[in-house]
């Protein structure tokens, strides 16, 4: 089992904005791996395009958020189900939804991780992962308790469906952590 971090393809990939304030910051504050589909309304977005960059399957919604393409939405809905939302966006371009993921584990192993931590004692990085295998089988994206507004963690489950299906804008080449299998 591998595990990666959700980056991005972020060279010549263009993004997804929220025009809205009040929207963004809603986003800001309720993304945090809970479920949110009985309270969402389609939020506007727009896009951010430099000159020459492309519009892929996964791009960044504003800071930490990531927005699936119908295309990419189609190949790992079945997957997702039960441990992440697929949340319809309005706006230009089209099709584009929420990657919310709602299951949160506690499978990362501080003690034989190495981390990082704030003054207040909160987990700022995580320099080194090491998770605990059996939490995660057949898991395809989670979140950790210890950072439920930021991280998004898959697993080779997620990984290999964007490979087979040729997804683009996702940046799996490297897993963060393997338990040798």
């Amino acid at each position: 089992m591998r595990v990666y971090d959700l980056r991005l393809e972020l060279e010549g990939v263009g993004a997804l904005a929220v025009p809205g304030r009040a929207d963004r910051d809603w986003l800001q504050e309720m993304v945090r791996g809970v479920p949110l589909a009985d309270r969402w309304h389609p939020i506007v977005v727009e896009p951010v395009l430099p000159a020459g960059a492309a519009i892929t399957d996964c791009l960044p919604l504003e800071a930490v958020d990531r927005a699936l393409s119908a295309t990419a939405a189609r190949a790992l809905a079945a997957t997702l189900e039960g441990f992440a939302e697929l949340l319809p966006l309005a706006g230009t371009p089209t099709g584009y939804s929420l990657l919310n993921v709602t299951r949160v584990i506690d499978a990362l192993d501080l003690r034989a991780s190495k981390v990082t931590y704030t003054a207040d004692g909160q987990l700022d990085r995580v320099v080194t992962h090491v998770f605990s295998a059996g939490r995660l089988r057949g898991v395809p994206a989670f979140k950790i308790p210890q950072r439920p507004r930021s991280t998004i963690y898959v697993t080779d489950v997620f990984a290999d469906i964007v490979a087979e299906a040729e997804l683009t804008g996702f940046s799996l080449a490297t897993p963060l952590w393997s338990d040798g299998t």
